[in-house]
């Protein structure tokens, strides 16, 4: 989060974060197209963008993520002229805390607000998984921060996993030691030999639950 505040310290004063959830209609291939184009006209134009792939229950595909973009643009409008979206399907805000945080700098509510935005974006699709390479899209000052969180993993360990006997199910099943803090699941044999979490949304998670155990 300190490295995405940082980023977003030098933006102009007249941008706006959008926090988004973006729909298209149901096209084979069409979303994955419309978001790297989406992302990359946005940096084009001097703002940024980091969509990720979801697929809800349904398995449609859609996406959620930030958008920076100059107080002007229709963010939407855009959206729905690239990829013929109905409006009324889309959803879009501006993320609370960061006109505070344009004019004066102060990052209080707009980090509380931005963590709760993150670790929803991040959440696993509740159908499929989701790839870090070919179902994220970042561009801007966006896409190195998004780099930087995929390859951190974070210094400490998790308190409580959401899930109380998931880790020992883990182990039961012969899992060994490289089990996800958070969830239980195998961490990856990818992943450095120190990471604690499968996946970036497990970070997250634990990185929230750290501070309400700090703040009880």
């Amino acid at each position: 989060m300190d490295v995405l505040l940082a980023a977003l310290a030098g933006t102009s004063s007249t941008s706006r974060l959008h926090a988004c959830t973006l729909t298209a209609p149901p096209k084979q291939g069409a979303i994955r197209f419309g978001a790297a184009r989406f992302a990359r006209d946005l940096a084009t134009e001097g703002g940024a963008g980091l969509l990720l792939l979801d697929r809800g229950r349904n398995a449609v595909e859609h996406l959620h993520g930030l958008v920076l973009a100059d107080a002007e643009v229709d963010v939407v409008g855009r959206w729905c002229e690239l990829q013929r979206a109905a409006r009324d399907a889309q959803r879009r805000r501006v993320v609370a805390g960061w006109q505070r945080f344009a004019d004066d700098g102060d990052a209080d509510l707009l980090r509380e607000n931005l963590e709760r935005v993150c670790a929803y974006d991040l959440k696993a699709p509740e159908v499929g998984t989701r790839d870090l390479e070919r179902d994220v899209w970042s561009s801007g000052l966006l896409a190195e921060a998004w780099r930087v969180f995929v390859r951190s993993d974070g210094p400490e360990p998790v308190p409580v996993p959401r899930t109380p006997h998931a880790r020992s199910k883990a182990l039961a099943r012969g899992d060994g030691d490289r089990t996800c803090g958070w969830c239980g699941r195998t961490i990856p044999a990818t992943k450095r030999s120190h990471s604690q979490w499968c996946r970036p949304g497990c970070r997250v998670s634990a990185c929230r639950a750290r501070r309400r155990e700090r703040a009880s």
